[in-house]
């Protein structure tokens, strides 16, 4: 254990399950990532004296359109129940479960009201741990140099593991008994970390929606520093003479300007993201699982919604896939330009076998079948297959269960949408029971039970 110094919480009373939790917010587990440490790896906080305040939020990392947002921002929240004791009165250290939020790699923050993990650390109890990690190009920035690697925003994660690792008996928790779990982006980073086999910080995770190996999962060096190179160039700070980055220059711009032009480069499809062929990712993650170059004899539990695309399709502007649109807005000839353009755009070189594939069997008539046909095709490809494929591959040498959300609440054609699971993993509708129906309130108890507490047997 390494002791860095005392900390305050706050206590939060669970009625229905008749007990308390303690909460700590805002917990550094690094040092700020600010000034000359700005796109570095990670570093481990620093002890402190007095007494920490962990009573309220604290900054959340850099991203766009959102409030509290601050560069210095790695901290971590931990959700604690009371302690029991065995019929030998000794001490049971409590197992732990290790949240990793999505969104793209763009935004995120644990201090969001949606990851409020009380009633999960009461139903499941279990300790639940929340880490902040850099975004964007804060997180993934990489110059072909150490000065900016890629992939900081995994070595903040694995700091905060390595946190957990060495501290959290302080809170009662066991630091062999841990349990990586995220959704979407941090599903991806989920995966990521079982492909490094050296990280030897979990025995069990947790897929929600999301493979490294997907899309948007991970990519070259070399497109990592074509982006890395227009944003240089856009904030004046790229080297023309030369070909190369000036990463003093960015390294004192401006965050909220860096973060509006990090914003408007992702509409041109450019995303920063995670790379491999570095030190924690040395080859492809396709590749790898192919290989079996990943974390060998861990338990997995992986699963994925209903309708994954729906909701991204749904938002593209197209009138004929708004949730609202009539059953028989969409003829079989705009449905197959949607995928169609959807692909191309994505530059993707089968699409056109993809539109075959999803709209085969299908005529004018079949409206909401057609609306389905796009919105499958762009989750399958995004999120649902390099999901299962992943849980598939690590099955060969892990405990892998799978699972699937089809409870939706909707009366419109898109179902169970992308990020449908986490109200339930996070019991939303158990904090506010009047806003949600028996059933979902009991699926709510379920999923906490069965991911908290069977799947870690």
């Amino acid at each position: 254990m390494v002791f860095l110094g005392q900390i305050r919480g706050s206590d939060a009373f669970i009625e229905e399950e008749n007990k308390t939790i303690s909460v700590f917010k805002g917990i550094p587990f690094a040092r700020p990532p600010i000034g000359d440490l700005r796109f570095k790896t990670a570093l481990p906080a620093q002890p402190w004296s007095g007494v920490w305040d962990a009573t309220n939020a604290r900054s959340s990392c850099m991203q766009p359109e959102a409030d509290n947002i601050n560069e210095d921002c790695l901290f971590l929240n931990v959700y604690v129940p009371h302690n029991q004791y065995n019929n030998d009165t000794k001490y049971m250290k409590k197992s732990v479960m290790f949240w990793i939020y999505g969104g793209s790699f763009i935004t995120g923050s644990i201090f969001s009201d949606q990851f409020n993990a009380t009633y999960l650390s009461a139903v499941g109890d279990v300790i639940v741990v929340e880490a902040n990690y850099r975004l964007s190009a804060f997180g993934f920035l990489y110059d072909g140099s150490e000065e900016a690697a890629g992939n900081q925003a995994f070595t903040d994660l694995i700091t905060a593991l390595k946190f957990v690792e060495q501290n959290i008996e302080f809170f009662g928790g066991d630091p062999d008994s841990v349990t990586i779990f995220g959704e979407s982006a941090g599903s991806m980073t989920v995966s990521a970390l079982i492909l490094m086999k050296d990280q030897n910080l979990f025995s069990r995770a947790i897929m929600q929606s999301g493979s490294v190996d997907s899309y948007l999962g991970s990519e070259t060096k070399e497109l990592a520093l074509i982006k890395a190179q227009e944003l240089a160039k856009q904030l004046n700070c790229f080297d023309i003479l030369n070909d190369k980055i000036n990463i003093s220059c960015l390294r004192a711009a401006d965050p909220k300007q860096m973060t509006t032009i990090c914003n408007n480069m992702r509409f041109n499809n450019q995303f920063f993201t995670p790379i491999f062929g570095d030190k924690l990712l040395p080859i492809k993650p396709s590749i790898a699982l192919e290989k079996g170059e990943f974390r060998k004899n861990i338990s997995l539990l992986f699963g994925t919604c209903n309708d994954e695309g729906s909701g991204f399709v749904s938002n593209l502007g197209f009138s004929e896939l708004s949730a609202s649109s009539p059953d028989d807005s969409l003829n079989l000839s705009k449905a197959r330009l949607l995928i169609q353009l959807i692909f191309q755009v994505m530059k993707v070189s089968y699409a056109k076998d993809i539109v075959d594939f999803y709209t085969k069997h299908l005529t004018d008539a079949d409206g909401v079948k057609l609306k389905h046909a796009v919105a499958n095709a762009f989750g399958d490809y995004h999120l649902t297959c390099p999901t299962i494929k992943f849980g598939s591959k690590l099955s060969t040498n892990s405990r892998a269960y799978a699972y699937k959300l089809t409870f939706t609440t909707r009366d419109n054609w898109t179902g169970v949408q992308h990020g449908d699971d986490i109200r339930y993993v996070f019991g939303d509708s158990l904090r506010q029971p009047s806003a949600y129906s028996l059933n979902e309130r009991h699926l709510a108890k379920t999923f906490i039970q069965k991911t908290a507490t069977s799947f870690r047997r």
